[in-house]
């Protein structure tokens, strides 16, 4: 398929250096294509699983009741450490916002929903 604009095109030349001298990166060529706020999520992400919290004293179920009531009634925000464990089995990220309501068995924090009040294991009354 030799043609004028290129006189020394040939087909086999080109489909030998793609046999035998090119080499695919894979997945690498698309690494351009992530959206650095894609890219800034997954390395917070990863950040945050390798993260070490230490598990804080354990409270009674009453003294859970009575820090979250005290956080209700005066409008303060609470830090919920939970008993849940991340992928890795560390302890996770405490739950940090405001009590909303809660009743005998679980808490509305308005940051983050509805948690079960016994898979809280400790409470901290944050006053401003």
């Amino acid at each position: 398929m030799s043609d004028e604009k290129y006189p020394d095109y040939d087909p086999k030349i080109v489909q030998d250096f793609f046999d035998n001298h090119y080499v695919d990166r894979g997945m690498l060529k698309w690494q351009g294509y992530y959206l650095s706020d894609h890219t800034s999520a997954l390395n917070k992400e990863a950040e945050e699983k390798q993260r070490h919290f230490e598990p804080k004293p354990l409270q009674s179920m009453t003294e859970i009741s009575q820090r979250l009531a005290t956080a209700y009634a005066n409008i303060y925000r609470v830090s919920i450490q939970c008993y849940a464990h991340n992928s890795e089995g560390k302890l996770s990220a405490d739950i940090i916002g405001h009590v909303k309501g809660y009743d005998d068995v679980s808490v509305y924090i308005e940051e983050n929903g509805f948690l079960r009040l016994d898979d809280i294991r400790h409470v901290t009354v944050l006053k401003p």
